[in-house]
């Protein structure tokens, strides 16, 4: 006890008098200010003084978490930790984020909430319309503490922190919405063995763990698809085309079978159909994240249309080959630098402009038309079919075809170039492929007849069948 009615700081230290006394710490601390510390403000208490006030610190410093069902846990221990799986309420959590967010809830995870915008719309979306789903959907939370007790219906901790799932406790903690209902969410909670040493080092193991798994990435959230699974099954079962859904997948190595990703797949539709380039090659993780992007590439029925079926079919086909030219003509190493820095950042462009030539040399569009307003290709229907040129040509009309987007592709760049840092800059965005580039392209290759002539002579390996 303290004379000092503005005491806030003590400290008792176990001796040889009182070293049964048990505390959640070696010492018990409290804050203080203006206290000087001398003889006439100690006074000399007994052991039970010191229990008692000892049970009160601890009291204060414990938070309870509600789980579904009294005594619902699970143990297990291996000797050196011990743990606990429960189900938390999202309210608990709630109230753990808004008293600790400042002062340690984190301190053990490796990084901080950092915004990611298709994670945590997903999640939000669970919390507005289904969260009676949230305990199956979400991986959970990992807590590493120094004591915990089972108490009924809560489990009690003390000096915890969120090892794991910071992204999942920040959106639930700033989450406002009329709901009341209450929803659980999985939670590991880890204690070390109270004669562990070296315990930090060892909880940001733990950390370390939990954090480092391969990051996941848009399409791996794609993979069990239905569509994608269907996509699948009938490209091999009835073009020997392999696509590959899952990363680390087996590949089938046959002569008659062609392999392909579908984050390839996805970024030569985009370009090729969907005439989007810049984000083909500058974020094509956006075309499994974004709902629009990923359901006009994927969710097309291409199973129920045999036109559409042997399109992309003819596409992938195609796009093999026009990676085999891309390599021959980097092996020649013919083309002036200036042209080669437009080949080497310009893959996806020149693919969409072969996309142009396939409705050019169709007539699904008309030239005079696209020099009109280039924005229009984005309103015009593609129309879908099987192009499988058969002569044996077909790779020198290819070459040409792409040598002659690339010099016109240059002769754009160049009149840009003042606008642009680079060519990968020119490159980069949807908006100034259909605003200028094709713009441009459209006026250039129609300027004289006779390259139109060439153009479209060469884009005959584009035709129909």
């Amino acid at each position: 006890g303290y004379k000092n009615s503005n005491l806030r700081k003590i400290e008792v230290y176990r001796s040889g008098v009182s070293d049964k006394i048990i505390t959640p710490k070696e010492k018990i601390i409290a804050v203080a200010s203006d206290i000087n510390l001398n003889l006439e403000n100690i006074k000399v208490i007994d052991k039970n003084s010191i229990k008692e006030l000892a049970d009160l610190i601890e009291k204060e410093n414990e938070f309870k978490f509600e789980i579904d069902k009294a005594k619902n846990f699970l143990e297990y221990s291996n000797g050196k930790l011990n743990g606990i799986f429960v189900n938390i309420s999202h309210l608990s959590l709630q109230k753990a984020y808004n008293l600790y967010k400042d002062k340690g809830l984190f301190d053990l995870n490796i990084r901080r909430y950092i915004r990611n915008k298709a994670v945590d719309d997903k999640i939000k979306e669970t919390l507005e319309n289904s969260r009676e789903d949230f305990w199956f959907l979400n991986n959970g939370l990992t807590i590493a503490y120094n004591e915990y007790k089972v108490d009924g219906k809560f489990i009690k901790l003390y000096d915890f922190s969120i090892v794991n799932g910071g992204q999942t406790t920040n959106l639930i903690g700033t989450y406002t919405s009329k709901k009341n209902d209450s929803f659980y969410i999985p939670c590991k909670i880890i204690m070390p063995e109270e004669k562990i040493e070296k315990t930090e080092e060892l909880f940001s193991k733990i950390a370390e763990a939990a954090n480092s798994q391969k990051p996941i990435q848009p399409k791996d959230l794609k993979s069990n698809a239905p569509e994608m699974k269907r996509l699948k099954s009938w490209l091999f079962k009835e073009y020997r085309i392999d696509l590959e859904i899952k990363r680390g997948e087996k590949k089938v190595k046959r002569n008659d079978v062609i392999n392909i990703k579908n984050d390839e797949l996805a970024q030569i539709i985009n370009s090729f159909v969907l005439q989007g380039p810049g984000t083909s090659r500058s974020n094509k993780k956006a075309l499994f994240s974004t709902p629009k992007k990923y359901n006009a590439i994927f969710r097309k029925g291409y199973e129920k249309d045999k036109s559409k079926k042997e399109f992309l079919s003819s596409l992938i086909v195609f796009y093999q080959r026009y990676i085999c030219i891309i390599l021959k003509i980097l092996e020649s190493k013919k083309l002036p630098p200036d042209e080669l820095n437009v080949f080497n950042n310009g893959k996806q462009v020149i693919f969409a402009l072969l996309g142009v030539m396939y409705r050019l040399v169709n007539n699904d569009i008309n030239l005079n038309d696209l020099k009109d307003d280039s924005k229009m290709i984005e309103d015009v229907d593609f129309v879908y079919g099987k192009f499988q040129y058969k002569e044996d040509d077909i790779d020198e009309r290819l070459i040409n075809l792409i040598l002659d987007i690339v010099e016109v592709l240059n002769r754009i760049y160049e009149e840009k170039k003042a606008d642009y840092n680079s060519v990968s800059n020119f490159f980069k965005t949807d908006k100034v492929y259909i605003e200028h580039i094709l713009n441009k392209f459209s006026f250039t290759i129609s300027k004289k007849d006779k390259d139109l002539k060439e153009f479209l002579e060469n884009a005959e390996i584009l035709k129909r069948i």
